[in-house]
């Protein structure tokens, strides 16, 4: 089977100073335009109950620049792509995702490819005259980019599309289910263990006395700043801590995964956290567990070695017996055996819940118009 992953690549940019001020003056002007166009969105909607198309909000772009001249110094592209990006959020609400919030601030737009010119290690950008140096070699072949602000510096991430030749067979694909208790249980029955409960903890005690030790400073006053300093570098800490053991995980198990494909609960981390009914301690697990990280650094590293990773909705696999199909509803979270009442399968249960989720994403691969993206 021919496939395609799509891969991305991030290049740091080393701007001057005015180009500096050139990226965030675009930033500032998309963050408008993105809250303008929701509020229109909205305001049509609720006058008219229709839905007002992006091409009508795309066309009104002409008069935002006679009105206003300095909206020529922005791209044109990046100023469309924003009113795409509106729309749609706007359609995922509409399929039930969560209503589209106002942006306090935007960290990225979007060019297209016929707008990004690369020579080596130099990128040049339309309405800015001068090249900008980039600390890499940016490869070609890419099919759009973003510029991209974070920690005050620049990035230029690259798509890449790759194309991968799969054999499809059941026996070449690996079930994962992550979970709270153990980072992952695979469908061969191999666990993994979840970083240093005592080192997390450390962390969050000193966040937790950093922020008592905050609210008896006065806003504003040196030692204020100082403790919100420490806060801060804290909060790094913790999220490097995780960030460089689930790495390093996924990258030894994309590595030592013999199969080619490989089926990955895409477990709905916010609805489970938004959701009233889950216990604070169960939210607070999900926390700090970084479920949700872990499973993007699965999806975006099986691309990059030649493998597949297949999304598939894990909904009752860990209560369907992976051997006769029945269905245990009155199974609690505490109880880590499933144990079948028809067949008498007795078994781990996250094991179970993987060769459910190996299941799911083998039956998605015999759809005969399936295409990864």
């Amino acid at each position: 089977m021919n496939t395609f992953n799509h891969l991305t690549k991030k290049y740091k940019l080393n701007p001057t100073k005015i180009q500096q001020e050139k990226f965030d003056f675009w930033l500032r002007r998309c963050k408008i335009l993105y809250n303008v166009a929701l509020e229109e969105k909205i305001e049509f909607y609720k006058k008219t109950n229709k839905y007002l198309n992006v091409y009508d909000q795309k066309r009104e772009l002409v008069g935002i620049k006679d009105y206003d001249s300095s909206w020529k110094d922005v791209p044109n592209k990046c100023l469309q792509e924003i009113i795409f990006r509106v729309d749609d959020s706007f359609k995922k609400f509409f399929k039930g995702g969560g209503f589209p919030k106002f942006k306090y601030e935007l960290r990225s737009i979007e060019f297209v490819k016929t707008d990004l010119r690369i020579k080596e290690n130099e990128l040049f950008l339309p309405k800015i005259k001068n090249k900008i140096k980039t600390f890499e070699v940016v490869k070609d072949g890419f099919s759009s980019g973003q510029l991209v602000k974070e920690n005050n510096n620049y990035y230029l991430v690259c798509l890449y599309k790759k194309e991968v030749n799969i054999k499809l067979d059941n026996n070449n694909i690996l079930g994962i289910d992550l979970g709270l208790k153990d980072l992952l249980t695979d469908s061969n029955g191999n666990k993994v263990k979840r970083f240093s409960k005592k080192l997390i903890n450390s962390y969050l005690d000193r966040i937790s006395d950093l922020n008592k030790s905050l609210s008896t400073k006065k806003g504003g006053s040196n030692r204020f700043k100082k403790v919100k300093k420490h806060l801060s570098t804290a909060y790094l800490s913790l999220r490097d801590s995780k960030n460089d053991y689930l790495h390093k995980e996924s990258l030894k198990l994309i590595k030592n995964t013999k199969e080619s494909i490989i089926s990955l609960g895409d477990i709905d981390i916010k609805s489970i956290i938004s959701n009233k009914k889950t216990n604070k301690g169960l939210t607070k697990s999900f926390y700090v567990n970084s479920l949700g990280i872990f499973k993007r650094m699965i999806s975006y590293k099986s691309s990059k070695y030649n493998k597949i990773c297949l999304l598939v909705n894990e909904r009752m696999t860990s209560r369907t017996c992976s051997c006769c199909g029945n269905k245990n509803h009155s199974l609690k979270l505490s109880d880590r055996v499933y144990d079948c009442l028809k067949c008498e399968n007795s078994i781990d249960r996250d094991v179970n819940a993987a060769i459910n989720i190996k299941m799911l994403g083998s039956s998605k691969l015999s759809l005969d118009n399936f295409v990864l993206y």
